[in-house]
């Protein structure tokens, strides 16, 4: 988006935003547990993103200028949306509509990867970057307090670079290994080649702390998405770009005493996935992955993986903890409550789904 093409959005959603969102959703975000938030589309083609409370009911949309992919919290106020890669635009605004959103974009050689995270302060936000005509992923940092203005960048050590989780000092970068171009919109150029891997980056200084591969035989499954508990572990989730008659395990752990290895998920239920889990989320000793291309959710203890809980739903892939379970929502318009209850909206929801 161009400066006339933000100053037109922002004039166009800015002020019904706001007076959409006050008093409903300010009220609701002080009464439920949580609130979530997500990327959807609607039938006719309209992008946008919203706040859902605990009932999945939608408190708020907010229009976008294309496709969005997750919503990140700086607090239960505040956030920030991106667009889908290989979008140029993210989006923050307030969640109880304080004041009106502020659009910025990558630079001109960049394009997001629809992933973000904040630093522990909230100060400061870094979004996974491609820099396209170098073929190398960058870590953007932009300045929260100061309109989201770019104020530097890091290397992610690695292509492709998609989720990014903040812990304390360390930037930890799901490196996907796939080599794109926008000019060539989302098809992947070095399949063939592909190295993922997981970086750990000081968020400090941006050197490098340590980086992970996965076996050899291992190469052509993308790392993805990511998910970190209480005592330190990573959970990571990739998406297999080879053979797809061969099953591979798309699920991996990280332990600073341990590395990086698979996670032993019976075969039969990885094969359910179909090479591709979308999200995953964790809650308290329980892990789940989503695939919306099979339509299926894997539940498990990550300390006994060999017990799996398996539940379908049509494009199944938005994942949250919520209370004792988990929320899930659907590209068919669909949100699973932890309750057993399934709520139906005439808005698709998108791949991610995020609480605060």
């Amino acid at each position: 988006m161009g400066p006339m093409d933000r100053r037109t959005f922002i004039r166009s959603a800015g002020a019904a935003f706001v007076a959409a969102l006050l008093p409903r959703a300010a009220e609701a975000i002080d009464q439920t547990d949580v609130v979530f938030g997500t990327a959807y589309m609607t039938g006719d083609g309209a992008f946008g993103a919203a706040l859902l409370d605990d009932k999945g009911r939608t408190l708020t949309r907010i229009r976008l200028p294309a496709r969005g992919h997750e919503v990140v919290f700086s607090t239960a106020d505040r956030a920030v949306v991106f667009a889908r890669r290989p979008g140029t635009f993210a989006m923050a605004f307030s969640t109880i509509g304080k004041d009106e959103p502020l659009v910025f974009s990558s630079p001109a050689d960049r394009h997001f990867y629809g992933h973000g995270a904040f630093s522990p302060d909230g100060k400061l936000l870094y979004a996974t970057e491609n820099d396209f005509e170098q073929a190398r992923g960058a870590i953007g940092i932009y300045d929260a307090t100061d309109r989201f203005r770019r104020i530097g960048e890091y290397s992610s050590y690695g292509t492709g670079p998609h989720d990014i989780h903040v812990s304390g000092d360390t930037l930890a970068v799901a490196n996907g290994g796939l080599e794109t171009h926008p000019d060539f919109g989302r098809t992947k150029l070095n399949v063939a080649a592909m190295q993922p891997s997981l970086a750990f980056v000081d968020r400090h200084d941006g050197s490098l702390i340590a980086r992970h591969f996965l076996a050899s035989d291992l190469s052509k499954v993308s790392i993805r998405h990511m998910v970190g508990d209480k005592s330190g572990r990573l959970f990571i989730a990739g998406q297999h770009e080879g053979n797809p008659a061969r099953i591979v395990p798309l699920l991996a752990r990280w332990h600073p005493d341990t590395g990086l290895s698979p996670l032993p998920v019976a075969d039969n239920a990885i094969a359910r996935m179909k090479g591709y889990i979308g999200s995953i989320a964790i809650n308290g000793d329980q892990l789940a992955v989503t695939s919306p291309k099979s339509g299926v959710m894997l539940r498990f203890d990550p300390g006994d993986p060999s017990r799996v809980e398996i539940t379908e739903q049509p494009k199944i892939c938005g994942l949250a903890a919520m209370g004792p379970d988990f929320a899930a929502t659907s590209m068919v318009g669909t949100m699973q409550l932890a309750d057993g209850e399934t709520r139906k909206t005439e808005l698709l929801w998108d791949n991610h789904l995020s609480g605060v």
